[in-house]
C-alpha cells in the first residue's frame, strides 16, 4: 500500500519539482550568465534561508500528507442503497471517477474533458441518490482481451511516448516518460474498456447496462487516433462471442464524428450491423472504413436540434425495420452516445441544444424497449465543460422513465428493462 502511494502520488510530485527546478535554473541562466545557473540559485537561498526552508519544510509536508495519509480522512459517505437484505444492490452501472484522467494539468491542453466520468457519477449520487456501492467496480482489460482485436506490435508501440501523443492529439507528451503516461493516461482507458465488456455481458442479463465511459470508436486493430487508444466496443464484441458465436450486435454511433474504428474491424462480420450518424464535414474522413457502414447517415455542420431529432427518427426506426424484416435483429444494441452534438461543440460542429440530446438517448432507449432487445450505453465524445451535466440528465431521464428506478430507492433487486 505505501509503495503504491509513494509510485502513484509522490513520484509525479516530485517530478514536477525536478521539472519547476529546470525551469528556474535555465530563467536564471538567461538573466545572469555570469554567475551561473547553480550560482543564481544559491545567491538567492544564501539571502532568504530561513524563508525558503520553512517553506521548503512546509510543502513537503503537505505533500506527504496529501499523498500518503489523504485517503484516510475521506468520509465514507453513504454505504448505497439497500435492499431487505444487507446486500447493497449493485445495478448494471460500471465505472466513473476511476476512469478520470489527470496528467497533474497537462490533460487541460486538450479540450476533451477528462474528467466527466467522475462528474457524471456525482451527479447520480447527488441527484438520483445511486452511491458508489451501487456501481459495480470496473476491472482492467486483460491482455488476451486485448489481442483479440490488436496486434501485439500496436500494443508494443504505446511503450513510446510519442506514439500516445499522436493518438490523444497532445503533442508535447511525447516528453513525457512513457511510465508516467501508462500510469495516468492508459490505465484509466483500459479501466474503461474492462467496464464496456462488464456492461454490455450485465446489458444481456437485465436488458441493459450502462459504463460511465468508454466508446473510443476511433481505435483500430492496429492504430490509435481521436482520443481513443483501444477498441472498447470490438473487444467487447469478442468477448461475448467466446461464449455465443451467433450473438448480432447492432452499433447505434451517435458521437458527431465517423465511428471508422469498429467500422474497420467489424469490416467483413456481418453479424455486426453499423448504424451511424455523424458531421461528414470533419474527422476523421474514412472512405474506406465508410463503406462498411449498413445504415450511414451522415449529416452536415450546424445542423439544429429539431432537423436532427427527425432524421434519427425517420433513419433508425427505418434500421430496425429492416433488420426484422430480414430476421436479422439484434440480439444487443450498442450505444455509442457521444454528447458533441451538443450546441456549443466546437470540434463536434453540430447544433443540438440539451434538452434535445436527452431526447435523442431517449428514442433509442425507447425503441430498445419496444422492441426487447438489450442495450448498453457509452459516453464517447463530448469536448464541452456542459457534457457531465447533460449526461446525468439524460441517465436521470432514462432511469426513471425506461428502467423504472425512482429516487433515492430502496431496491428489492435489479430493474430490467423489460421482462
Amino acid at each position: 500500500m505505501l509503495k503504491n502511494r509513494i509510485k502513484n502520488r509522490v513520484l509525479p510530485v516530485l517530478i514536477c519539482v525536478c521539472m519547476g527546478f529546470s525551469v528556474a535554473n535555465s530563467y536564471a541562466w538567461g538573466k545572469n550568465p555570469k554567475i551561473g545557473r547553480i550560482g543564481k540559485i544559491a545567491s538567492v537561498i544564501k539571502k532568504y534561508p530561513v524563508f525558503l526552508a520553512a517553506a521548503g519544510i512546509a510543502s513537503l509536508g503537505l505533500f506527504a500528507g496529501a499523498a500518503l495519509f489523504g485517503g484516510l480522512f475521506k468520509s465514507s459517505g453513504s454505504t448505497g442503497v439497500k435492499g431487505s437484505g444487507s446486500e447493497v444492490v449493485k445495478l448494471p452501472i460500471v465505472g466513473g471517477s476511476e476512469y478520470n484522467i489527470s496528467l497533474y494539468g497537462l490533460e487541460r491542453l486538450h479540450s476533451f474533458d477528462s474528467r466527466k466520468y467522475g462528474n457524471v457519477e456525482n451527479y447520480l449520487k447527488n441527484q438520483f441518490g445511486i452511491h458508489k456501492n451501487n456501481l459495480v467496480k470496473p476491472r482492467m482489460v486483460t491482455n488476451e482481451e486485448l489481442l483479440s482485436v490488436h496486434t501485439q506490435r500496436y500494443l508494443n508501440s504505446l511503450k513510446n511516448s510519442a506514439t500516445i501523443a499522436g493518438i490523444v492529439g497532445i503533442s508535447c507528451l511525447r516528453f513525457v516518460p512513457n511510465w508516467f503516461l501508462q500510469r495516468y493516461l492508459l490505465r484509466p482507458m483500459k479501466l474503461a474498456t474492462g467496464g464496456t465488456v462488464q456492461a454490455a455481458q450485465l446489458a444481456l442479463r437485465y436488458g441493459w447496462a450502462i459504463n460511465l465511459g468508454g466508446g473510443y470508436h476511433h481505435a483500430k486493430g492496429d492504430s490509435g487516433g481521436g482520443f481513443c487508444v483501444y477498441a472498447d466496443i470490438c473487444i467487447a464484441v469478442e468477448k461475448l462471442w467466446k461464449k455465443d458465436p451467433s450473438l448480432r450486435i447492432m452499433v447505434v454511433d451517435l458521437d458527431a464524428h465517423q465511428g471508422n474504428g469498429h467500422e474497420a474491424i467489424f469490416a467483413s462480420d456481418s453479424r455486426v450491423s453499423i448504424f451511424d450518424m455523424y458531421n461528414a464535414d470533419m474527422y476523421p474522413w474514412d472512405e474506406v472504413a465508410k463503406e462498411h457502414i449498413r445504415f450511414d447517415v451522415p449529416l452536415r455542420s450546424n445542423i439544429g436540434g429539431d432537423d436532427y431529432i427527425d432524421r434519427l427518427k425517420k433513419e433508425i426506426n427505418s434500421a430496425l425495420d429492416t433488420l426484422e424484416e430480414k430476421d436479422e435483429e439484434p440480439n444487443l444494441i450498442i450505444y455509442n452516445a457521444g454528447t458533441d452534438p451538443l450546441s456549443g461543440d466546437h470540434i463536434g460542429r453540430m447544433n443540438v441544444s440539451a434538452e434535445k440530446m436527452i431526447e435523442r438517448d431517449e428514442i433509442v432507449f425507447k425503441h430498445a424497449q419496444e422492441r426487447r432487445i438489450p442495450i448498453v450505453y457509452l459516453f464517447s465524445g463530448g469536448y464541452t465543460k456542459e457534457s457531465a451535466n447533460v449526461i446525468g440528465r439524460s441517465l436521470e431521464n432514462i432511469l426513471e422513465n425506461y428502467v423504472d428506478l425512482a429516487k433515492n430507492q430502496n431496491l428489492e433487486a435489479v430493474p430490467r428493462l423489460f421482462q
